[in-house]
């Protein structure tokens, strides 16, 4: 059954079945504890079992905001893509990384959606329970200043007047646990699902509203950020290669990949995964993304 699923994919993205599949490997920036990794270990065995032209094999580099992982695909550069989201963006503007070095293969996890999570303010009146922290300082757990956190922070603080201190983590979900456990942190993402989670263990938790492009699903009483006015980015993550990456390759790869993600099933299991709306989404996404992260430093 599993060869013949294989030969009807391999039939449908036009691929030729080899003996020797090419070995591809999927570099991240974060480690496998990492809240979407497991779906992603899935996504690559689902594309192994389902074709023979590529065999996906996944590595783990943390560190440096993503750098070590980006600069990983130096060593295969035709053969090896990269899980990125707007940390390599910032890479690119202070000129550690080019930009036309690296093409978009595929979205990873297409846009992600967020809480707004803070111990001060009120669920009940939303961000605007924030206009009476104004003038006061407002501490910020990020990954760095071109996280969706960080933005977030900036654009907030011009509306509602507080002054962010921004504190580095090594992910977003760590800056959410600092609140969690009072250590000193006001501001940070997660999912309303992780909000609901800790609750009852920190009452002065709040959801002040949504980072995404609709009401979440579980959070349907709960404003985005444009029904405040505060227009931002979508969240994204994305799968880049080496610019020398043949074409033909990355748009292979990327209809795998695709595949792969809808069949395992992980905008099911990831309710706060969105498919992007737009159909220049490579280009879209990179393109707010810098104009925010330029306007924000």
């Amino acid at each position: 059954m599993k060869k013949f699923v294989a030969l009807v994919l391999v039939g449908s993205l036009g691929l030729t079945a080899v003996a020797n599949p090419i070995e591809v490997r999927c570099t991240t920036g974060v480690g496998p504890n990492f809240g979407l990794s497991p779906a992603l270990m899935k996504v690559f065995e689902h594309a192994n079992a389902t074709q023979t032209k590529y065999k996906f094999v996944p590595e783990f580099k943390p560190g440096a905001n993503g750098l070590i992982a980006i600069k990983a695909l130096d060593s295969h550069p035709e053969t090896s893509i990269v899980g990125v989201g707007p940390h390599f963006l910032k890479h690119t503007i202070g000129n550690k990384l080019k930009k036309e070095d690296y093409k978009p293969v595929e979205h990873a996890g297409y846009d992600i959606c967020t809480g707004v999570i803070t111990n001060i303010g009120d669920t009940a009146k939303g961000l605007d329970s924030l206009e009476a922290y104004r003038g006061k300082t407002v501490n910020v757990g990020t990954v760095s200043p071109a996280s969706p956190a960080y933005l977030t922070a900036v654009e907030l603080s011009k509306k509602y007047g507080f002054i962010p201190k921004f504190v580095n983590f090594n992910s977003d979900d760590d800056g959410f646990q600092a609140i969690v456990a009072d250590h000193g942190i006001n501001f940070a993402f997660s999912p309303p699902k992780k909000y609901r989670m800790f609750k009852d263990q920190n009452p002065k938790l709040q959801l002040l509203a949504v980072h995404c492009p609709t009401r979440m699903a579980d959070a349907q009483h709960i404003k985005t950020l444009a029904e405040y006015s505060v227009t931002l980015p979508h969240i994204f993550n994305l799968y880049m290669a080496k610019s020398s990456m043949p074409a033909e390759r990355r748009e292979e790869i990327g209809k795998i990949l695709a595949h792969s993600q809808i069949e395992t099933g992980m905008f099911k299991a990831y309710p706060h995964l969105m498919p992007p709306s737009a159909p220049t989404w490579q280009v879209d996404r990179l393109t707010e993304q810098e104009q925010f992260i330029r306007n924000a430093n």
